[in-house]
């Protein structure tokens, strides 16, 4: 009897315990952090991951993932997944990630290239009336020549872009992305998370020397920043801001001394771009935080590209896990403007519950 008063007492405590703990909502047993989640890059695609990040709450799995890495839209959402809940970001997603955060027109750079356009138009439209004599013929000619002479500036401008190491605006202004990013996303969060985040950006001179040498021996140069480690909320936005810095569309990031890149301030100042350049040595499905991470014995990789456009290299090997999970949209998600560039509302609806029921069925095969 005695016993049997013993043993009731327990689970009388046990139970107020874990009821207690529910409250809280903290789990009363700390859950083991061995899943390493990895976010690529693509757009208005990224909505997929978002739907991919619910079948991963009803799995009970979110709570396992100790190390999550983005390359651009996919940094912003291994963010957010390290801060908040899914409902949250389901919530983002569809009310405020739209065309006014990613492809609202920066009218002072786009303004050249609409002048250039409008130049070679009339000067074609010049020639092609029949009253033009000779003499004016020549004239417009020049004009042509002026203008295709610009449009070949603009190109070069361009090449420097990608190749050079100094500042470039971009098509598009990112001040929405930048009130979400302070509003969604805090260094107060990450801190206190107990998932670190990793996302990649690209230095932008690639006339280096050594990246040349680099790139020639098929080997990576981009960087992958540790959110958590920051020392303010500003580093934490522009790392993001720069891990998505899509070239020409957007203005490339200066990244300084106030960023911490492993474990130190970073050397020197140097302009950064979207982390995903997989052909200038970038990374558009980062797995290598989670590759060399010891404790991440599961690795989930969410991609944004069907098998057939993956192709048969596409599909990245992980060494050293015991399972790798390749989470891959089974319909195309669409091209640039279908896809990428599309933030429709039935676009990323669609894209969520695509990402949730393929989540499903790939998680149910690897025996959860």
């Amino acid at each position: 009897m005695k016993k049997l008063s013993i043993l009731t007492f327990f689970t009388v405590i046990l139970i107020s315990f874990t009821a207690c703990s529910k409250f809280v909502n903290k789990p009363l047993f700390r859950t083991e952090k061995d899943i390493g989640l990895v976010f690529s890059g693509g757009g208005a695609k990224g909505a997929y991951q978002i739907g991919v990040w619910r079948a991963l709450d009803e799995f009970h799995l979110s709570e396992r993932v100790g190390v999550v890495s983005g390359t651009s839209v996919g940094s912003l959402n291994a963010a957010l997944f390290a801060c908040g809940d899914w409902e949250n970001a389901r919530k983002l997603w569809e009310n405020e990630v739209g065309f006014y955060s990613f492809l609202l027109p920066d009218l002072t750079n786009i303004s050249d290239i609409v002048s250039y356009v409008q130049n070679v138009y009339e000067s074609y439209l010049q020639l092609e009336d029949t009253s033009v004599s000779s003499e004016d013929s020549l004239s417009v000619l020049g004009k042509i020549t002026a203008a295709f002479s610009n449009t070949f500036l603009a190109v070069a401008d361009l090449t420097e872009y990608f190749l050079g190491g100094s500042h470039s605006g971009g098509l598009f202004t990112r001040d929405s992305l930048d009130e979400i990013i302070k509003k969604s996303i805090s260094l107060e969060s990450l801190k206190n998370s107990d998932k670190t985040v990793y996302v990649s950006a690209l230095e932008k001179n690639f006339l280096d020397l050594k990246r040349i040498v680099s790139l020639l021996n098929n080997r990576k140069s981009v960087r992958y920043f540790k959110l958590n480690e920051q020392t303010s909320d500003e580093a934490v936005k522009e790392l993001l801001l720069a891990s998505s810095a899509l070239p020409v569309a957007y203005p490339s990031v200066r990244l300084g001394s106030e960023i911490i890149y492993e474990g130190r301030n970073l050397t020197g100042e140097a302009e950064y771009i979207d982390g995903g350049f997989d052909l200038a040595g970038g990374a558009n499905t980062p797995v290598e935080p989670v590759e060399y991470s010891a404790s991440s014995r599961i690795a989930i990789v969410v991609y944004l590209q069907s098998e057939k456009e993956l192709g048969k290299d596409g599909i990245l090997k992980i060494r050293g896990k015991d399972k790798v999970i390749n989470i891959i949209p089974s319909e195309d998600l669409g091209t640039i403007i279908s896809g990428t560039v599309n933030f429709m509302n039935d676009k990323i609806d669609m894209l969520m519950e695509l990402g949730y029921n393929d989540a499903c069925r790939a998680l149910k095969k690897a025996g959860f």
